[in-house]
């Protein structure tokens, strides 16, 4: 949201904004620590960190977990909106085989189409997505991504726009060697 950040501060001054609650900084933080408080007594969870720049508007959320599960309760905790019901758990793995499908694009596009005033922040903003892996990639369908030199690591980064224009943009299906 750092490209946005001019309106987001302009934002941030108001309670409401096209009658959706705006939160202060302190109330973003209070969740933000509540968030990582929930992450961290999660036993299959490790080395939870997340760093904030209120500044810029840059948010990072690192962690390492055991196993597929426990990402997903990780993923489900920070993903948690007690207006969403959806469940919007992305990954799967099978073997050697480890899958992303792109469930958030259905989210992403309802709220666009909600909110059509914020379209200049909503078009700015971009999404930044790593995943690190215990082992090397042989294969991974998703042009878009990017492969890291040691084969460990899976790098894409979007617009926003490109998340609810185009529902197959985040699917990822990876071969482990």
């Amino acid at each position: 949201m750092s490209a946005s950040k001019t309106q987001i501060n302009s934002y941030m001054k108001l309670d409401s904004v096209f009658g959706t609650h705006v939160p202060k900084k302190d109330e973003v933080e209070k969740e933000i620590q509540r968030k990582e408080s929930l992450l961290k007594a999660n036993k299959g969870i490790k080395n939870v960190s997340i760093t904030r720049d209120f500044e810029n508007y840059i948010f990072t959320v690192k962690f390492d977990f055991d196993n597929l599960d426990h990402f997903k309760e990780a993923y489900t905790i920070l993903s948690s909106d007690k207006k969403t019901t959806v469940n919007v758990f992305p990954f799967t793995q099978s073997g050697n085989l480890f899958n992303r499908e792109d469930k958030l694009q259905t989210l992403a596009k309802d709220a666009a189409k909600k909110k059509n005033e914020f379209a200049l922040l909503f078009s700015q903003s971009k999404y930044t997505g790593i995943i690190h892996f215990p082992k090397e990639i042989v294969s991974c369908t998703n042009k878009v991504c990017k492969l890291s030199k040691d084969k460990k690591n899976l790098f894409i980064t979007s617009s926003l726009e490109n998340l609810v224009n185009l529902p197959d943009y985040l699917n990822t299906q990876i071969i482990f060697k």
